[in-house]
């Protein structure tokens, strides 16, 4: 038996757009955390807790973006039965590398999210955003732990992960609620600081622009977010087999 490929299904490839998007915001992340510690320096503070859990945050990101760059190396974004054809282990080294990425994506954005709540928390002293923060902070906290824990007991043994597969868990249904409740945590993350800066005492404008970059600051968060969901959703959402492809064609094959 011979594998034939369709014209140009070897060439296929959308490992370009995941280069530009995760770097992009890679080198954001890097350089916001950066410019929040020279502020920091700059005004001669000593660096608070959610300075600390946003240096964290990078650290895990940075772990992160590796492991996407790795997983770039080992086929994402392209045909599978390619990739495979290159080399064999091609497969089962994207999969160890999606299971370390796995306990780093929930450990990064939980530590994210808890830095900005933290801030909050600092900046509004006033006890009802405290009151509605110790929640907020609560559910990051069981949102990280529910993100992560689970893959690393999600097949038995564990390296059935990166094998033969059969004895998992369900992960796409993991992936989809971790998800729902992400996006629910962004958006209230977003909200929360916009009733108290209305109250804070400082001109209209000055509010104004305060409200603006929260806005867009969240906003730019849940963007980093999404495109890491879509890594993670990508493959399962297809069956059980992870290895993202951007095209549903099927190989035909004929005999010798």
């Amino acid at each position: 038996m011979s594998s034939e490929l369709l014209p140009g299904f070897e060439t296929q490839s959308r490992a370009g757009e995941v280069y530009v998007v995760h770097i992009i915001f890679f080198v954001l992340s890097v350089i916001t955390v950066l410019a929040r510690l020279a502020a920091a320096r700059t005004s001669r503070r000593d660096l608070e807790l959610d300075d600390w859990l946003a240096l964290a945050a990078v650290v895990f990101i940075m772990g992160l973006f590796i492991g996407t760059m790795l997983f770039l190396r080992f086929g994402l974004g392209r045909h599978e039965v390619v990739v495979e054809k290159e080399d064999h282990l091609n497969i089962t080294r994207y999969f160890q590398t999606m299971f370390a990425n796995e306990i780093l994506y929930p450990l990064g954005l939980g530590c994210a999210r808890l830095s900005l709540a933290v801030l909050y928390y600092r900046i509004f002293g006033l006890f009802s955003a405290r009151y509605y923060l110790y929640g907020v902070i609560a559910f990051i906290v069981a949102w990280t732990i529910y993100a992560s824990v689970p893959t690393i007991v999600a097949c038995t043994p564990v390296e059935d992960f990166w094998k033969i597969r059969k004895n998992c868990i369900d992960l796409a249904r993991l992936y989809i609620s971790t998800a729902v409740g992400s996006i629910v945590t962004d958006f209230t993350l977003i909200i929360l600081p916009i009733r108290y800066t209305l109250g804070l005492e400082m001109s209209y404008n000055q509010k104004a622009l305060l409200v603006l970059v929260f806005v867009f600051g969240g906003l730019s968060h849940m963007g980093n977010c999404r495109s890491d969901d879509l890594d993670r959703l990508g493959g399962l959402l297809r069956g059980h087999l992870l290895l993202p492809t951007n095209s549903s064609s099927r190989i035909s094959q004929k005999p010798l």
